[in-house]
């Protein structure tokens, strides 16, 4: 073939994109055994073939011409221009979506390797980050960046060739450090097996891969590290310290009692209503979102019996979702399918798992340390699974509390329930029971909030956030709440849900106003709470002082929300 071709002959070029492409390589790989070694052996062959061919000698260009009868006019050494004719243009178009690709790809290997080593450095199963959405992303990286720079970019007979082959190699290694990892993490390991797919993340969680691709790792090791020499560890850090803006809906005998007033086993058509009006309000948080809530901060919690498909939307469309553990209705905590709670959290993969709790230090023992042992079981459950603890915490007045201060509920907020609920946090701390988030009932003074903070960050738990619920308080009496929680450092977000939704789906139920109207509704009240918390939190990180409590003198609704 004695036609110029194209792009070929930088022999130079050809050997330095081959040291460093191998260099990344060994480095992130990193083999040992003698499977490793032959993996790693076909990722070099792969590369000398690609860049001696991209920079060099263009031998598939040459066997095509050779053997094939290929078109000699216009020879290129990419392939995708010759054989379509499109010269340099094309060979532009694959060169952006095959660098795009290969980006990707180093990005995913890189950052599973940050995250691995940490996990090898805190002795412990890595199972966050991009570990929460493949189980070996440092080999979907290797596939995804392979495939974009040897088929899309430039393919040759060997990059084509091998690239199965490759894909082949890495299967069977990873199956081999799986079974290693079982032996290591038996019954762990399993469930998160069944949690999280091998190597191609489930739909809806690709936008995750690639923004996980994105994030910047710290206190790199020298060398790399295998899952073989991970070490089981009792507990992970745990921690969310990203604003946090909740619409919760998940009430489900508030909606069948007190919003439509039915009893006993719900028909096919109540069912339906309700899961109608739960979509109501998933619309109006979608039109929140869309008005101008930061995305990345909204989040949604509902139940499965009613939001099953608003789970699943929301988690397609990239929300950060929260799913409801707990019996409805019940005075003390209990899982709401029993022992097969974690196959109904894996089944969803929620952002978080919720648990709402009703526990006062200085009410039945009995009951608190039952419910104590019950959610330290989710908790061990949860720290090696991709989902987060979000914990509910209601400390309801006992009997003789309330007699004392002569039945004011007011008053038992203001003075009784704050310190009580710094000793429940306490208590359930230290009964092994370790929230990512404590989602707690409002409160009058900043003083108050911090002490929470305080609590909830003891003894290493610098990362544990805290958000304030509603309670389906008044309108005044929620914005003074939110507007001290957002004051006090640690006070991530909110949770206001009745207070947002029950008016709008109550003039709804009774014909008052539309379904439009109810959505526009929802939105703007959502929108509503994050603006005064975020313009709350603007104005005391504004201002050197402790910021001035709302007066404590608001009414509560005089619904039985």
């Amino acid at each position: 073939m004695k036609e110029p071709v194209a792009h070929s002959g930088v022999w130079a070029l050809a050997l330095i994109m081959i040291v460093v492409a191998s260099w990344v390589v060994y480095r992130y790989l990193a083999p040992k055994t003698w499977r490793e070694w032959a993996s790693a052996g076909l990722v070099q062959a792969f590369i000398i073939a690609l860049y001696a061919e991209m920079y060099g000698f263009p031998l598939t260009i040459y066997l095509l011409v050779r053997f094939f009868g290929l078109d000699r006019k216009n020879l290129n050494a990419n392939l995708w221009s010759t054989l379509f004719g499109v010269g340099e243009t094309g060979m532009m178009i694959s060169m952006v979506l095959g660098y795009g690709l290969l980006f990707v790809g180093i990005g995913l290997f890189m950052q599973g390797w940050r995250e691995l080593y940490r996990a090898h450095k805190d002795k412990r199963l890595a199972t966050g980050g991009l570990y929460g959405l493949v189980r070996h992303p440092q080999y979907t990286g290797l596939f995804v960046g392979l495939f974009g720079e040897g088929i899309v970019h430039w393919p040759t007979v060997f990059s084509v060739g091998l690239f199965p082959l490759i894909v082949m190699a890495y299967v069977l290694l990873a199956r081999s450090e799986e079974r290693r990892m079982l032996t290591a993490f038996g019954e762990a390991y399993r469930a998160y097996q069944r949690r999280v797919p091998m190597f191609i993340p489930r739909w809806g969680h690709w936008k995750q891969l690639v923004e996980g691709a994105r994030m910047s790792g710290e206190h790199e090791p020298s060398r790399a590290v295998s899952p073989r020499d991970d070490r089981p560890m009792p507990s992970l850090t745990r921690g969310y310290t990203t604003p946090l803006y909740i619409l919760p809906f998940d009430h489900r005998a508030s909606f069948e009692r007190g919003m439509f007033g039915w009893s006993g086993t719900l028909g096919v058509e109540q069912t339906a209503r309700i899961v109608a009006a739960k979509r109501v309000i998933y619309d109006g948080f979608v039109a929140a979102v869309a008005g101008g809530v930061p995305k990345e901060y909204a989040g949604l919690l509902v139940d499965e019996q009613f939001g099953t498909a608003v789970l699943r939307d929301a988690s397609v469309s990239g929300y950060i979702t929260s799913a409801s553990v707990e019996k409805s209705g019940q005075e003390e905590f209990d899982f709401e399918f029993g022992d097969a709670f974690g196959r109904h959290i894996e089944a969803f993969a929620p952002t978080f798992a919720k648990v709402l709790v009703r526990y006062n230090p200085d009410g039945d023992a009995a009951v608190n340390q039952r419910q104590a042992a019950r959610l330290r079981r989710l908790s061990e459950y949860l720290e090696n699974s991709p989902s987060k603890y979000m914990f509910e915490l209601l400390v309801p007045a006992t009997p003789i509390e309330l007699q004392a201060l002569g039945g004011d509920t007011q008053a038992y907020d203001r003075t009784l329930r704050p310190p009580l609920m710094v000793r429940a946090i306490r208590e359930l701390q230290d009964a092994g029971v370790e929230p990512d988030v404590w989602k707690v009932e409002g409160l009058d003074r900043w003083e108050d909030g911090a002490r929470i903070v305080e609590t909830a960050r003891r003894d290493g738990r610098h990362d544990v956030g805290c958000i304030v619920l509603g309670r389906g308080e008044s309108e005044p009496h929620v914005r003074a709440w939110l507007t001290t929680a957002a004051a006090v450092p640690g006070f991530i977000g909110f949770a206001v849900g009745r207070t947002t939704f029950w008016e709008p789906l109550v003039a709804l139920r009774d014909e008052k106003i539309s379904r439009e109207a109810a959505v526009a509704e929802v939105a703007r009240r959502y929108r509503q709470w994050v603006d005064v918390f975020t313009q709350a939190r603007v104005a005391a990180s504004s201002s050197d002082m402790v910021p001035e409590t709302p007066s404590a003198a608001v009414q509560p609704a005089g619904s039985t929300l």
